[in-house]
């Protein structure tokens, strides 16, 4: 019997929701002002998917209990964030933000922490659970999955387009002297890319040590048949890169602030976005008005 991973949970939150009717004041489709690191909420209104996606756990939660398995609902629902953020524009992965970013952690990442997690290898809770989420789902409505599927198609569509326009054509012409710069730059501070010769940043990337994770590794699940555990949280755990990796990502930082990079960059992604924003404005304002009134209906399932 296969164990399943049912969700993961931190504390119990309530719901709110400003802006949930049909009458959410944000601009949309060509209106948007491009904000880069809040391009999920306010160009898809992710918040508002994220809200029913929580909604319909806290159901789930409460209806596993009243069937005798509270695990899920103890364990506490956390509202999901987000929804459709893979379109934001948060610069460059290789030049840092700033010289403490870059030699704190070099091209790593901290882990944020992570809540309760709940796996079942009871066919039990396995037909509880499935029949809960299908009340769950009827509550919220059909229409919900209606609207996500052709968020996601458009989502992923423009989400295409946006890489190609990036890699391919007047954008990546536009960026190709700018990158070419970054190398130069990076070859006078000392470094070399594995590849003698090969002009890109990724060059200068493979091969450098890498860091690891402090801390203890999560929690691993016993697998008991006929069982549901109840994983712990996993507190944050801090990236500590090597020196040598410190030392690529603060030439890399040096060199980008030198030529402006991060910021020709956000021009040119930012440019993009909004022409794709403006090709899609009919839908994005159709599927944004219809996921507003379906998140100010759910919330009122929880909210009483």
């Amino acid at each position: 019997m296969k164990a399943r991973l049912l969700t993961a949970l931190v504390v119990t939150a309530s719901v709110t929701c400003v802006g949930c009717s049909t009458g959410d004041s944000r601009p949309v489709g060509g209106d948007v002002p491009i904000v880069g690191e809040k391009v999920g909420v306010d160009v898809f209104h992710g918040d508002k998917f994220d809200l029913v996606d929580y909604v319909t756990n806290k159901l789930i939660g409460d209806c596993m209990a009243g069937q005798g398995y509270p695990q899920l609902r103890d364990a506490g629902i956390t509202p999901g964030s987000g929804a459709f953020s893979g379109l934001n524009l948060n610069g460059p992965e290789f030049a840092r933000v700033d010289l403490d970013h870059a030699e704190r952690t070099g091209f790593g990442h901290d882990q944020k922490p992570t809540g309760q997690r709940v796996i079942s290898n009871d066919p039990g809770f396995d037909k509880a659970n499935e029949a809960c989420r299908a009340e769950a789902n009827g509550k919220v409505g059909g229409e919900y999955f209606t609207v996500l599927g052709q968020m996601t198609d458009l989502f992923n569509q423009m989400s295409g387009e946006h890489q190609n326009r990036m890699s391919s054509g007047d954008s990546a012409d536009e960026l190709a002297p700018v990158l070419d710069s970054l190398v130069s730059c990076l070859e006078r501070s000392g470094l070399r890319p594995v590849k003698p010769g090969e002009r890109t940043l990724a060059a200068f990337r493979v091969g450098v040590p890498q860091g690891h994770l402090t801390g203890p590794e999560p929690a691993q699940p016993k697998r008991v048949p006929g069982t549901v555990e109840v994983l712990p949280p996993q507190p944050a755990r801090k990236y500590v890169p090597t020196p040598e990796e410190s030392k690529t990502a603060v030439a890399a930082l040096n060199c980008a602030n030198e030529l402006g990079y991060r910021e020709k960059v956000a021009s040119v992604q930012s440019r993009e976005l909004r022409r794709l924003i403006g090709a899609n404005e009919t839908a994005l304002r159709d599927l944004t008005a219809r996921i507003d009134g379906i998140a100010g209906e759910a919330a009122k399932l929880v909210n009483g």
